[in-house]
């Protein structure tokens, strides 16, 4: 009764109890994202003042500063969502309330999409200076944005899927990290063999299910500026992919909360 009903009570518990959720270690890692951010601000103005108005490499950099967050830390926080809870006994517990399955989906995912979130949003005084330099990147860097938050809500979803069907977390991180990479690294090495082994249609096809590649091609970065045809091909994919993980962890979900 004392439950607000706009109150989702396994939000409140997972930034109670989960890593990252307590409020000083969001503004710490806030902190060293904004910090960074502000570093490459300045080498942004450098290279401005060295390169006649060319910031394509520092756009690059951002590109990879934001994805190497989103891999490294989407797997440590969601892949434990649901494994953690059975590898403790605290799923038994989740069993007895009267929390339907999307309740407690809701809740789990949103805990780690606002930290996910928080980081983007530490990361964007770069961009900001990009476009207060250059105004015709206003366009290019909010497609990269958009491709950034795809790519976080699809990170999110798939180490949720992979934490539903282990029941060991270092297991399903393991399996998280190496399907995360696996896309993003793998598909790179097809890039690397452009116009050698591979056709530029090949590559940029393969290139097509890789968010790093998207962002990179849009903000023309070298080597990435000619595949022009990745937008909107990338975000539909990892749309789709994005639905059929959730699909997969609600029905997940629904089974674990049937009485064993």
């Amino acid at each position: 009764g004392l439950t607000g009903p706009l109150t989702n009570p396994i939000l409140v518990k997972e930034f109670r109890t989960r890593r990252f959720g307590r409020s000083h270690w969001i503004l710490r890692m806030i902190g060293g994202c904004m910090v960074i951010s502000l570093l490459l601000t300045l080498a942004t103005a450098e290279s401005v003042s060295d390169r006649s108005g060319n910031t394509g490499m520092i756009g690059s950099i951002l590109v990879v500063l934001q994805m190497t967050l989103l891999i490294l830390l989407t797997p440590s926080l969601a892949s434990g969502l649901i494994s953690a809870e059975r590898e403790a006994g605290g799923w038994q517990l989740l069993q007895m309330t009267p929390l339907p399955a999307r309740s407690i989906i809701f809740g789990k995912l949103v805990s780690v999409m606002w930290t996910l979130l928080l980081v983007l949003v530490a990361t964007l005084p770069g961009y900001l200076v990009m476009i207060a330099i250059q105004e015709t990147l206003w366009r290019e860097i909010t497609y990269v944005l958009i491709t950034m938050v795809i790519t976080a809500i699809f990170a999110l979803l798939l180490s949720a899927t992979v934490s539903s069907m282990l029941r060991r977390t270092a297991q399903s991180t393991t399996v998280a990290y190496a399907l995360l990479l696996g896309l993003i690294a793998g598909t790179i090495l097809i890039w690397l063999g452009r116009d050698s082994v591979f056709t530029k249609q090949t590559v940029e096809t393969v290139l097509m299910v890789n968010p790093l590649a998207t962002a990179l091609a849009l903000i023309k970065s070298p080597g990435f500026a000619e595949y022009r045809n990745l937008v909107p091909a990338n975000w539909w994919i990892l749309g789709g992919a994005c639905i059929a993980s959730l699909l997969l962890l609600l029905l997940r979900t629904w089974r674990l909360m049937k009485p064993q």
